[in-house]
């Protein structure tokens, strides 16, 4: 491989490092604010607090909860989802924009309203990051765990690019076409 492809590699892996690294902190931010969003709501520090339920002291229990001061602003919504809890950030059209969800399996980091451009799965066994395109189409998948990988699809959702490490350490690249067919693997031969 010659030098200038892989620095264009490095790079390219140097980019989604910083991303991966700025979703993070986004994700703590909109822990942070959501907690406050609640402690707010909840008037923490401002006289009596309503009874809590039997058995579970300073708890609200419910399915939904919705933090809004103006109707015409984006708010918060805490929701009891099927697989978990989730948290929601919604813009002033009630469209969510961000969501944060929980659940034994892992949680998961959406950022985006209908085909979402980014998400951030953190499943123990392989956590990745998924990038879309405007459509909704997923473009980029980094993902790690035993073994971690890249990979870019083309508009058609085919896979063009892979560039994995299996759980021995061995590295491997393949560029594929249209077809599907390697037009360019190292090591060669590989599957």
């Amino acid at each position: 491989m010659s030098t200038d492809a892989e620095n264009a590699l490095r790079a390219e892996l140097a980019a989604l490092r910083r991303r991966v690294r700025g979703l993070t902190i986004l994700s703590v931010c909109a822990l942070l604010l959501g907690a406050a969003a609640l402690a707010y709501a909840l008037g923490a520090g401002r006289g009596p607090r309503p009874a809590a339920p039997e058995g579970e002291p300073g708890v609200l229990v419910g399915r939904s909860l919705y933090l809004r001061e103006d109707p015409d602003r984006p708010y918060v919504r805490l929701k009891d989802l099927p697989g978990g809890a989730g948290l929601v950030l919604v813009d002033a059209e009630g469209k969510g924009q961000v969501f944060l969800f929980a659940a034994p399996e892992g949680g998961q980091l959406v950022l985006g309203g209908s085909g979402p451009p980014l998400a951030l799965e953190g499943s123990p066994a392989r956590p990745s990051l998924t990038l879309r395109d405007g459509r909704g189409r997923r473009r980029v998948v980094l993902s790690g765990g035993d073994a971690p990988g890249l990979v870019l699809l083309d508009g058609a959702g085919r896979e063009r690019l892979e560039l994995s490490c299996s759980p021995d350490g061995a590295a491997r690249l393949r560029l594929l076409d249209a077809a599907g067919r390697a037009v360019f693997e190292a090591p060669p031969g590989k599957r």
